[in-house]
């Protein structure tokens, strides 16, 4: 987290924007045998799977971008994205 002028700015890496054009293989083992478990049986369901986590994975950044603008105080630990994470779960 760094501060200049008064700003505040706090990188984060949220996992986002897979690299699926090298194939399944490319994301990972553990990811690809999560998605095989939960019934995908093609590289383009797996792709699908990738993308949708990556879609998921910016609206929680957004999420976290909003909430903490709109808070009373700024934004704080229940404005996060890991905070808001378990209300987004179904969405």
């Amino acid at each position: 987290m760094a501060t200049q002028g008064g700003v505040r700015v706090r990188l984060t890496n949220f996992g986002a924007a897979a690299d699926v054009s090298a194939g399944p293989d490319s994301l990972g083992a553990a990811f690809v045998d999560a998605q095989l478990d939960a019934g995908a049986r093609s590289s383009l369901a797996i792709a699908g799977a990738a993308r949708a986590e990556d879609g998921h994975a910016l609206g929680l950044a957004l999420a976290e971008l909003v909430f903490g603008l709109m808070a009373a105080g700024g934004p704080s630990d229940r404005t996060t994205a890991v905070s808001l994470s378990p209300l987004c779960v179904n969405v």
